[in-house]
């Protein structure tokens, strides 16, 4: 069960009316976190934003994901996020550094998200929900209904504070709760549940692209890492703008007939109908 900071169970996804009837409920689109892949994630959201006004989509993501979640709903570029998180990494000499990103990681990602997001993010962001997985006992759980612009990109960063690698600590503090990485039940432990509401959702999972998948088979995924630069990081991008347009070809993305039947498994995608 996913647990929601403002509701305290899984009602708080659902949308309820005088009484307490439940009322429609609205699509979700779900941001699961697969490092390098925010690329991906991010030229798909570029393409929606071209035809809908993101802010105004419910939205949820853990990890990665959830800063492509934050970003398309403040209306941030992708060719202009990738230019300025390329640009911090070559400031801070991150080519040059033995271990790379390792233990700076997190202060690039906060720079980056504090030079690209607006002072109004908070707002623009009132739709967006971002997951943690909490300590000590490691149950994933939803942030939303922000405070501040710092607020937002402290959520942000907890939910992809991989242990370790971003700034050498094993954890995080945000909202006086000691978090990590929100993909943690998602992507490693396979509970989609941890990560998307009950209801009409639509999963942007870079495993369900089999051009993406063909892309990471060469090499590996870790060639994928240690040979990312800005061209390589538009590829995936565009791999994005591509996967979003064939989504929309099929009817998928057609208005108002986003809808998803439910997971079947963790070898399935998510399977779309109208």
């Amino acid at each position: 069960t996913l647990n929601d900071q403002r509701g305290g169970d899984v009602d708080g996804w659902r949308t309820r009316g005088a009484g307490g009837a439940t009322l429609e409920e609205p699509l979700h689109l779900v941001w699961p976190g697969f490092g390098t892949c925010f690329f991906w994630q991010a030229g798909i959201m570029s393409r929606l934003s071209e035809r809908y006004r993101m802010s105004a989509v419910p939205m949820v993501g853990s990890s990665g994901g959830g800063l492509v979640a934050v970003l398309g709903a403040c209306d941030v570029g992708a060719a202009d996020a990738v230019r300025l998180a390329f640009r911090l990494c070559r400031e801070a000499g991150v080519y040059e550094r033995p271990l790379g990103l390792l233990g700076v990681w997190r202060g690039l990602v906060q720079r980056w998200l504090s030079e690209l997001l607006p002072e109004d993010a908070a707002e623009r962001c009132r739709n967006v929900g971002i997951v943690v997985t909490e300590l000590p006992s490691l149950q994933p759980l939803k942030m939303a209904g922000w405070t501040s612009r710092d607020d937002l990109i402290s959520a942000a960063l907890a939910s992809a504070h991989i242990p370790l690698l971003l700034d050498g600590s094993f954890a995080t503090r945000c909202r006086e709760r000691l978090v990590l990485d929100g993909n943690l039940h998602y992507g490693w432990l396979q509970r989609p549940q941890s990560l998307v509401p009950p209801g009409p959702s639509l999963v942007f999972d870079p495993r369900h692209d089999p051009d993406l998948q063909r892309l990471l088979r060469v090499g590996g995924l870790g060639a994928c890492v240690r040979s990312m630069d800005d061209g390589r990081a538009m590829a995936f991008v565009e791999l994005g703008w591509r996967y979003a347009d064939r989504q929309e070809a099929s009817g998928a993305l057609e208005s108002g007939g986003w809808l998803l039947r439910g997971w079947d498994g963790p070898e399935t995608s998510w399977a779309l109908h109208e």
